[in-house]
């Protein structure tokens, strides 16, 4: 009935390639201290301090997290970032990045510094996302950006970046229904205006942002598997000995 807690680190060792996680509220990094761990997913979780890849990897996916605090991809290769909310950082070393990888239907909140990027990679596709702040394209080489918006005004082609249909220099309170800052709220609503040109936008047709996409963000960030909504417990048995349990599951549609 409450979220999912885990404490500390969320460690992978590559025991852990091909598996997944859903649901949890980690209130430290994703850390992959030692193994390259490949094709693994993470799915619907609140990432409180960032992820941290000592180890090269390759082949991961994220999907619906919202993922603050700082990045470290190591040079890390095919990976898949899906409508997540971005409010974390990549530092100043060009090891940071991540390497011939698909970011698509997320959200940028993080404004640039002089040394840290909201978003560093190479090779890559970026597209039907919201870039909600200084984009830092000087971070970003030989990728292609599609059917995005910005709230700056970069123009394309930008150093060795290729663009097609993006939406530019958007005022910020004409984007979300209700949004402010650059920091994440779960009383924020990430939905597109109506009037916002990012309506409709995306390369498929629907939202650019996390509400669009292969996988439309889930309020709440409920697992999909059926979520126990009430569950009451008596402490006592009554005069026939039975123990009262009241237990409502409510079945995820995704």
């Amino acid at each position: 009935t409450f979220p999912t807690t885990l404490n500390g680190n969320f460690l992978l060792n590559a025991g852990a390639s091909n598996g997944s996680v859903k649901g949890l509220i980690i209130s430290a990094n994703i850390l992959v201290p030692s193994e390259q761990v490949s094709f693994y997913t993470v799915c619907r979780c609140h990432i409180l301090m960032g992820l941290y890849f000592s180890q090269t990897s390759n082949n991961n996916t994220f999907i619906e997290n919202i993922i603050e605090g700082q990045i470290y991809g190591n040079n890390s290769t095919n990976f898949s970032f899906f409508n997540n909310i971005f409010v974390s950082y990549y530092p100043s070393a060009s090891t940071s990045e991540f390497i011939n990888s698909i970011f698509k239907n997320n959200i940028f909140l993080i404004s640039a510094s002089t040394n840290y990027y909201p978003i560093r990679t190479q090779y890559s596709l970026i597209e039907d996302n919201i870039f909600f702040c200084d984009a830092a394209l000087y971070c970003v080489s030989n990728s292609l950006f599609k059917n995005n918006l910005f709230e700056c005004a970069w123009e394309f082609p930008y150093y060795t970046n290729n663009g097609y249909n993006n939406i530019i220099n958007q005022v910020k309170s004409s984007i979300f229904v209700n949004q402010s800052g650059n920091a994440f709220s779960y009383s924020h609503d990430y939905h597109l205006q109506s009037s916002c040109p990012g309506k409709n936008a995306g390369t498929d047709g629907t939202d650019i942002g996390i509400y669009g996409g292969q996988y439309p963000w889930k309020d709440g960030s409920v697992p999909n598997n059926p979520h126990i909504t009430i569950s009451n417990i008596g402490g006592n048995t009554n005069s026939n000995g039975a123990l009262p349990v009241n237990i409502k599951v409510s079945a995820q549609g995704n």
